[in-house]
């Protein structure tokens, strides 16, 4: 009768194991970065990007982005593989709730970003794939 618990006990580790294994190889349903700046120390952004509602969120305090009418805060990931150019995101205001829908290929590609980074990008030149302007805020991510 001693064959019977162990038995039982080696189906729930493989079970348990398995169970582990193909977690391991799914994406997590948040990823989080929170952004500091190397002008103002006492200002944060929080970045939280959802799976669930397919959007990313940017908490921030009142006056953490700069308002110049002349520069657009603009949000990029940029990758962990370094030969790769950043991800230019979408655009921020200063007085709105910042929220940016996102498809599920940029779901997928925050597997490979490393950190997010906010830089001011000069409103009369056209977008730019890597950025041109001073990087105001930036952090690493984190899968949560």
């Amino acid at each position: 009768m001693s064959h019977i618990p162990v038995a039982a006990f080696a189906a729930v580790v493989a079970s348990v194991g398995t169970v582990l294994l193909l977690n391991l190889s799914t994406q997590p349903d948040i990823y989080m970065a929170n952004m500091k700046t190397p002008v103002k120390q006492d200002k944060m952004v929080v970045v939280m990007v959802y799976h669930e509602t397919m959007e990313i969120a940017f908490d921030m305090p009142a006056g953490a982005l700069p308002v110049k009418d002349d520069m657009m805060p603009t949000v990029w990931c940029i990758h962990k593989d370094t030969s790769k150019k950043p991800m230019r995101i979408g655009t921020l205001t200063a007085n709105a709730e910042n929220r940016m829908p996102i498809d599920k290929a940029t779901w997928k590609e925050m597997a490979n970003v490393s950190q997010f980074a906010i830089s001011l990008e000069p409103m009369d030149k056209p977008p730019s794939d890597t950025p041109q302007g001073k990087v105001i805020f930036s952090g690493e991510l984190a899968a949560l």
